[in-house]
């Protein structure tokens, strides 16, 4: 392409004659692939970064001191995977409410995006004698809220004064949509 307000296109050539386009810089930003020429499906973003991740109670009161507090995030276009690892020292106040993870770098789209589920890959020193760990994401969110799941085969909020300790620690991911 040449000019103003033009795309530039790559599409390799067989035998002196061009294939099929393969590669697509747009004028208006973003790069697309194989044919395709919607802005929607242009990949536009891309960026990586860290975090500090805190637990909270969402009625506050909450003082803890951390061993550990670590978030690392890929954000391609719209699409957010992040990684947390999160080790208490101390528990100074309890606080009151449901239990999170807060401190994610973006907040989870508010439209269409449904509900976002965190993987759980460790944890450890959890009270309640819980049998597994799970959290969702809510829509407008910066926080991840965690449950545990009981040997009874029920499910109840993690709270700081029942499920977190000195020495207590979780290790998940979870990936969402931003607006």
């Amino acid at each position: 392409g040449s000019g103003n307000n033009t795309n530039i296109l790559f599409s390799p050539y067989n035998g002196g004659s061009a294939v099929t386009e393969r590669l697509r810089i747009r004028h208006g930003g973003g790069i697309c692939f194989n044919g395709d020429t919607a802005a929607a499906n242009a990949l536009d973003d891309y960026e990586e970064g860290t975090f500090t991740p805190v637990y909270f109670m969402s009625g506050g009161g909450q003082s803890l001191t951390y061993h550990n507090q670590e978030g690392y995030y890929t954000k391609i276009g719209r699409l957010v995977t992040a990684q947390i690892f999160l080790k208490i020292n101390t528990v100074n106040a309890n606080g009151s409410g449901v239990g999170a993870i807060g401190g994610l770098p973006f907040p989870m789209s508010g439209s269409n995006s449904g509900y976002a589920g965190a993987s759980m890959g460790y944890f450890n020193g959890l009270g309640g004698s819980p049998s597994f760990v799970h959290g969702y994401m809510e829509q407008g969110q910066y926080a991840i809220y965690l449950y545990t799941g009981l040997s009874s085969g029920t499910s109840q909020n993690i709270t700081i004064a029942n499920n977190l300790a000195n020495g207590s620690q979780i290790r998940c991911s979870i990936t969402y949509q931003i607006a």
